[in-house]
């Protein structure tokens, strides 16, 4: 079985418990700060690591979150780690947010521009999309990048539309 299965199962496991207990909104908070903590090299480093033995990883990781997880996520971690699946947790993180974004059909966009957008804009934006996509509540996450000079690209779910002045020069210079 692949790493991305077996997140995905702790993930989809993670979430039914959550359901049923009534925490899902707690435990996405929790999962969210997890998985931007781990992005930091020495929280990353402590889990991948086999030389630290479980048992000083669990008591370090209750120090630095403490009290600050809902139960269910700290157990839930706990529970990865005597499965010796601490390695994963980054990719449960991300496989967690997936089956959020399923179960309540949000769907995720991320549209970059030369520029910021400011708020009218990115409202009228966010509705034009509505229109296009009905299928479900809309999450946009706006990045800014100048190096596509002009225009913007959309990514929703698993379209991609370029409409970048850098993505027409590169799309001519391919014709040519």
């Amino acid at each position: 079985m692949t790493a991305g299965v077996i997140a995905r199962r702790y993930a989809q496991a993670l979430y039914k418990l959550a359901d049923a207990q009534g925490a899902v909104e707690e435990v996405r908070r929790d999962i969210q700060q997890l998985a931007k903590m781990l992005r930091q090299d020495e929280l990353k480093d402590l889990m991948h690591t086999p030389l630290i033995p479980t048992a000083r990883k669990k008591a370090l990781f209750k120090e630095v979150f403490g009290e600050a997880l809902h139960p269910l996520t700290m157990r839930f971690v706990e529970f990865v780690m005597d499965k010796k699946r601490e390695a994963l947790l980054g990719e449960i993180c991300v496989a967690f947010e997936e089956s959020y974004r399923a179960y309540h059909n949000i769907v995720p966009a991320r549209i970059v521009t030369a520029v910021e957008l400011d708020a009218p804009m990115r409202e009228k934006l966010q509705q034009a999309l509505k229109g296009i996509f009905p299928e479900g509540e809309l999450e946009m996450d706006a990045v800014v990048d100048p190096s596509i000079i002009g225009g913007f690209v959309l990514q929703v779910s698993d379209k991609l539309y370029d409409a970048s002045v850098l993505g027409t020069l590169e799309r001519m210079r391919q014709k040519l």
